[in-house]
């Protein structure tokens, strides 16, 4: 197999586009990061790559030196010739993340090459949203007896978002970070500008819970983060705001709505189980220590 890097997200597009299409559910992950690659607002450290068997495009990742390895439907053969390529460039790897066999098969080469060590960070389900089975529309339930009503958030709640996008960081991330309050209003501002949608939650005008969704790429949009303050939780927020968001993606064309649990968490995939969404895949996200051996 032979991995070809990409320095212009155009023409990965153009090389990747028909393999991250063909499972844009899990792929999910890389088309997102593919569509920020595009409009100019993914990380400049970001690698882009494709990996061919002879001339066949059989997968396709992105790294960056923040996020790490990101895989979607990665073959396992594919993953560890991605390992090789980027410990032959003598690359720091902090994680990978992505469907599990993929991802075991890359942590497994990468240690071998690097002598890293690897531990688990988070184990994860990968859910869509499911199919009434009548006409093939999505069966999405919200919840009822739940106060208050969506909206999306405009201009004036743009401080909000990055107080609350801070507090995702700090509280429920796999891998908390200390990014500054410019790094997350930037990733605010990134998100604005692909079209997502950031969806609030409010009570009596004032928001008690918050879920951003993609804007549907090949018919894939993702709903996370979803976040509700510790003193509102409890009261069914997080589950109507994401219903929220899967109803403001599907209304703009998505066919395939899909989010990720965390397995540790049996709360949050009773809920996601109840409004509709379906299992279809366990993923996992797996850190080194070190990246790379000096």
């Amino acid at each position: 197999m032979k991995v070809v890097t990409y320095s212009n997200a155009v023409a990965f597009w153009l090389a990747a586009s028909t393999w991250l299409s063909s499972d844009p559910v899990r792929n999910t992950v890389p088309l997102s990061l593919t569509g920020r690659a595009l409009h100019g607002v993914l990380d400049q450290s970001a690698i882009l790559l494709t990996v061919h068997d002879g001339p066949d495009v059989v997968a396709a990742a992105i790294a960056t030196l923040r996020s790490g390895v990101v895989l979607g439907a990665v073959p396992p053969a594919a993953a560890v010739a991605i390992a090789g390529h980027l410990a032959s460039e003598n690359l720091s790897v902090p994680r990978v993340d992505g469907m599990r066999p993929a991802t075991e098969a890359f942590a497994a080469a990468w240690t071998e090459h690097t002598g890293a060590e690897s531990f688990v960070e988070e184990n994860l389900r990968l859910y869509r949203l499911g199919e009434d089975g009548v006409d093939g529309s999505a069966a999405l339930t919200p919840p009822t007896g739940v106060p208050g009503e969506a909206m999306v958030a405009g201009e004036s709640d743009v401080e909000l978002l990055i107080d609350w996008g801070q507090a995702v960081l700090h509280e429920i991330s796999a891998h908390p970070r200390n990014d500054s309050r410019a790094d997350v209003a930037g990733l605010v501002a990134a998100s604005i500008t692909m079209g997502n949608g950031q969806i609030l939650w409010q009570v009596a005008g004032t928001p008690v819970a918050m879920a951003r969704v993609g804007a549907p790429r090949e018919g894939m949009s993702r709903i996370g983060p979803v976040y509700t303050p510790r003193d509102q939780r409890g009261h069914g927020y997080g589950t109507a705001v994401t219903a929220a968001a899967a109803r403001w993606a599907l209304d703009r064309g998505a066919d395939h709505v899909v989010l990720f649990t965390d397995l540790a968490n049996p709360v949050s995939n009773s809920i996601y189980q109840r409004i509709g969404f379906r299992a279809v895949a366990d993923a996992v996200a797996i850190g080194f220590r070190p990246g790379r051996l000096p």
